[in-house]
């Protein structure tokens, strides 16, 4: 589901934003899953929250790692790209152990040439059995 605005002032060109959402997923009724601006689409945090709030594979980084790309999938799905098309990621983990099994399901989503991406281990999540989370900005081809 994509919704869309206008911002700017009096005097300054307005800029269109789109708000993307997929109503299924955790958190639409709380922040936009993406928002579009221009030709560039910034993905929100993807974690391990299943629809009903719940953490999916609590504890397992590479499970929810996978669970988390295929939420970012869905996102960038409903705005029209998909991974080939994502130009920066930032992942969060809570603890530097889990860089290889996250790593190895990283690597069935993107492929060379890869984004330019950083890593930030974290003391916690939104919540304790959470262990990895991303975002991503990705650049919409046009059509």
């Amino acid at each position: 589901m994509v919704g869309t605005h206008r911002t700017g002032q009096t005097g300054r060109k307005a800029v269109e934003v789109q708000h993307v959402d997929v109503p299924s997923m955790f958190g639409a009724e709380l922040y936009s899953h993406a928002v579009r601006v221009g030709s560039l689409l910034f993905c929100s945090g993807m974690s391990a929250r299943e629809p009903d709030g719940s953490v999916h594979a609590p504890g397992d980084p590479a499970e929810q790692a996978r669970y988390c790309f295929e939420k970012l999938r869905r996102i960038l799905a409903e705005a029209g790209c998909g991974f080939r098309d994502v130009v920066k990621v930032t992942t969060y983990v809570t603890d530097l152990k889990y860089r290889v099994p996250i790593a190895e399901v990283r690597r069935q989503y993107l492929e060379p040439p890869l984004p330019a991406s950083t890593g930030v281990v974290v003391s916690s999540l939104s919540d304790p059995a959470l262990v990895f989370e991303i975002d991503a900005i990705a650049a919409i081809p046009s059509k």
